[in-house]
């Protein structure tokens, strides 16, 4: 049940991220009371462990933010993210959107041959998330 929801949040993540620049509060609170309930009827995983997973995100994405490398919304997006995926995929993911978004950022600077290049960052994080949960959740839905 946990993955569609993941899906939702993150597709319409990306889809505000581009139409609009930028990722409504409104629409992480109502995911991340989501994650909540959901992570409150999980029983293979204490509920607090997801929530300390989300801080540690916090932490982590910190400098990101304060060095203007990544916005509010796309810190704030993983923060939401981390209710819903493992340990191990969630740092997956991270990982992965790092990659996706370098990819994609230097092909737009040799498109644009500009250096100063923004990206939409929600677009690698739902790529990201799609492949680390894999092809079988997508059945699932």
């Amino acid at each position: 049940m946990e993955i569609p929801i993941l899906y939702c949040l993150v597709s319409g993540s990306a889809l505000t991220d581009v139409y609009k620049q930028k990722i409504f509060n409104q629409w992480l609170a109502l995911f991340g009371m989501l994650g909540i309930i959901c992570a409150a009827t999980n029983y293979y995983e204490p509920m607090w462990y997801k929530l300390f997973r989300s801080a540690v995100v916090l932490v982590i994405l910190q400098p990101l933010y304060k060095m203007k490398g990544l916005g509010a919304g796309d810190v704030k997006l993983f923060m939401v993210v981390a209710l819903f995926l493992g340990k191990e995929e969630l740092w997956c993911a991270m990982i992965l959107s790092f990659i996706i978004a370098a990819a994609l950022g230097v092909a737009k600077v040799i498109m644009k041959r500009d250096l100063h290049q923004t990206i939409h960052f929600a677009i690698p994080i739902l790529v990201s998330v799609i492949l680390v949960t894999n092809t079988y959740n997508l059945q699932c839905i």
